[in-house]
Protein backbone atom coordinates (compact mmCIF):
# COMPACT_ATOMS: atom_id res chain seq x y z
CA UNK A 1 0.00 0.00 0.00
CA UNK A 2 1.19 3.59 -1.17
CA UNK A 3 0.22 6.73 0.10
CA UNK A 4 1.55 9.72 -1.88
CA UNK A 5 1.25 13.06 0.23
CA UNK A 6 -1.24 15.67 -0.28
CA UNK A 7 -2.88 13.93 -2.55
CA UNK A 8 -6.32 12.06 -2.31
CA UNK A 9 -5.61 8.15 -3.60
CA UNK A 10 -3.93 5.13 -2.36
CA UNK A 11 -1.96 2.63 -4.76
CA UNK A 12 -2.26 -0.87 -4.34
CA UNK A 13 1.12 -2.53 -5.71
CA UNK A 14 1.66 -6.57 -5.74
CA UNK A 15 5.54 -7.22 -5.19
CA UNK A 16 7.91 -10.30 -6.30
CA UNK A 17 10.46 -10.41 -4.17
CA UNK A 18 12.58 -12.64 -6.12
CA UNK A 19 12.84 -10.13 -8.70
CA UNK A 20 12.26 -6.79 -6.61
CA UNK A 21 9.56 -5.58 -9.29
CA UNK A 22 6.40 -4.03 -7.92
CA UNK A 23 3.32 -3.44 -10.11
CA UNK A 24 0.37 -1.36 -9.45
CA UNK A 25 -2.59 -3.52 -9.30
CA UNK A 26 -5.38 -0.83 -7.81
CA UNK A 27 -5.82 3.07 -7.22
CA UNK A 28 -8.29 4.37 -4.65
CA UNK A 29 -9.53 7.49 -4.50
CA UNK A 30 -10.10 8.52 -0.79
CA UNK A 31 -12.37 10.39 0.86
CA UNK A 32 -10.26 13.54 1.19
CA UNK A 33 -6.36 14.82 1.04
CA UNK A 34 -4.37 12.52 2.94
CA UNK A 35 -0.93 12.65 4.83
CA UNK A 36 -0.57 9.37 5.97
CA UNK A 37 -2.02 6.12 6.57
CA UNK A 38 -1.91 3.01 8.55
CA UNK A 39 -3.39 -0.60 7.74
CA UNK A 40 -4.51 -2.04 11.40
CA UNK A 41 -2.69 -5.03 12.74
CA UNK A 42 -5.59 -7.55 11.52
CA UNK A 43 -5.60 -6.32 8.26
CA UNK A 44 -9.81 -5.07 8.77
CA UNK A 45 -9.24 -1.46 8.32
CA UNK A 46 -6.93 1.15 6.94
CA UNK A 47 -6.84 4.57 8.24
CA UNK A 48 -5.62 7.96 7.00
CA UNK A 49 -5.25 11.27 8.35
CA UNK A 50 -7.44 13.59 6.58
CA UNK A 51 -5.65 17.33 6.01
CA UNK A 52 -8.80 19.03 4.49
CA UNK A 53 -11.02 17.95 7.14
CA UNK A 54 -8.83 17.64 10.26
CA UNK A 55 -10.11 14.30 11.12
CA UNK A 56 -9.01 10.64 10.84
CA UNK A 57 -10.57 8.67 7.71
CA UNK A 58 -11.35 5.21 8.38
CA UNK A 59 -11.65 2.27 5.14
CA UNK A 60 -12.24 -1.12 4.71
CA UNK A 61 -9.83 -3.60 4.30
CA UNK A 62 -8.95 -4.62 1.49
CA UNK A 63 -11.89 -3.04 -0.90
CA UNK A 64 -11.40 0.57 0.76
CA UNK A 65 -14.86 1.22 1.31
CA UNK A 66 -15.14 4.74 3.23
CA UNK A 67 -16.55 3.95 7.08
CA UNK A 68 -16.42 6.87 9.10
CA UNK A 69 -14.46 9.95 10.42
CA UNK A 70 -13.03 10.77 13.50
CA UNK A 71 -11.40 13.77 15.33
CA UNK A 72 -11.28 12.96 18.86
CA UNK A 73 -9.90 16.36 19.80
CA UNK A 74 -8.09 17.53 16.84
CA UNK A 75 -8.75 21.36 16.76
CA UNK A 76 -9.40 22.77 13.29
CA UNK A 77 -6.31 23.57 11.19
CA UNK A 78 -4.47 21.04 13.22
CA UNK A 79 -4.60 17.92 11.67
CA UNK A 80 -3.30 14.66 12.41
CA UNK A 81 0.31 14.42 11.22
CA UNK A 82 1.05 10.43 11.57
CA UNK A 83 -0.56 7.32 12.62
CA UNK A 84 0.34 4.81 14.88
CA UNK A 85 -2.12 1.41 15.76
CA UNK A 86 -2.05 -1.20 18.28
CA UNK A 87 -3.52 -4.42 17.79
Amino acid sequence: ISLQTLFSHVYLYQCDAATAECNNTKTITLHSGSLYGSLNATNTDYQATDYRGDSVDVYAYPSFAYEYSYSRGLTKNASAQGLAQTP
